[in-house]
């Protein structure tokens, strides 16, 4: 004790021995030691020492969107904000320890009723804005859980539809418009206007260009990726095969198809015209 002070002596988690200013009495001295001590012990099992009633939701929320900066695009970060402070408004949230389970949930039940009629995708936006940030706290040691884990998403419209492969009809139909396609839209634009011809003859070239890319995904099942990544030297006309380059693959693994005999004519049209133009692109 000095000048009417208790002073305080531990080592910290560096293994360095410290010693500081503590408290005008014996008893609070103590105390004090007892929680620097077990502050010492969470330190080195990697434990977050701030209780969360000391944790301000601002606080917490300012440093999760600096730290979202440039790992997610802007117009998240848009949304990501105004979203938290509703939240941290709607449940009446100080610090961490008010975002209850009972008052966020009865935010987001109060936030389906309003007037607007918001999806139930718009209001587990909400939610997972939240849980977002109460998430990377935990990861980086601030929070010592996530007190809104246990809430669940609200169900949701499903409007998942079933994978099927085209019928034969519809192929056949699809690959009959394809090529008019950049025309027709066209003509809707002018309105039955006069249309220029270099443009009329850039729709036709665009609409046969259409079509050979529809048969393409559907003889080789190519995704848009890959058949946008294709290029001349992948493929060998004589032999009537296209090589799947693995770093353009979605597998990462490269892959040699057959190509379908009906496309041997329109590939080879189409190779003379980007040859003339000097693209190496298909």
């Amino acid at each position: 004790r000095r000048t009417g002070w208790y002073h305080i002596e531990f080592t910290n988690a560096l293994g360095l021995t410290r010693r500081r200013k503590a408290a005008p009495t014996r008893a609070l001295a103590e105390e004090i030691l007892r929680k620097q001590e077990a502050d010492v012990a969470r330190q080195r099992e990697g434990l977050p020492t701030q209780n969360v009633a000391e944790i301000l939701v601002a606080d917490l929320q300012m440093r999760y969107l600096s730290a979202q900066k440039g790992r997610v695009a802007e117009k998240h970060l848009e949304i990501l904000g105004p979203r938290l402070d509703a939240i941290a408004a709607g449940t009446k949230a100080i610090t961490v320890r008010d975002l209850t389970p009972e008052r966020t949930d009865a935010y987001l039940a109060a936030l389906e009723t309003k007037a607007s009629n918001p999806a139930p995708k718009t209001v587990n936006g909400y939610l997972q804005a939240v849980k977002g940030m109460l998430n990377w706290a935990v990861t980086m040691r601030i929070l010592p859980y996530n007190p809104l884990a246990c809430l669940k998403p609200r169900p949701g419209w499903d409007t998942r539809r079933n994978r099927r492969a085209l019928t034969q009809d519809e192929v056949d139909r699809l690959l009959q418009v394809a090529p008019a396609g950049p025309l027709v839209r066209l003509h809707k634009a002018y309105k039955g206007g006069a249309i220029p011809p270099e443009v009329e003859a850039r729709m036709l070239d665009e609409g046969l260009n259409n079509a050979l890319a529809w048969r393409l995904f559907i003889y080789t099942g190519l995704r848009a990726g890959e058949l946008r990544a294709l290029r001349w030297g992948d493929l060998d006309l004589k032999a009537g095969t296209l090589a799947v380059r693995k770093e353009t693959a979605k597998s990462r693994k490269s892959a040699v198809l057959p190509i379908h005999p009906s496309l041997d004519e329109a590939l080879a049209k189409r190779h003379q015209k980007t040859q003339a133009a000097g693209t190496p692109v298909v």
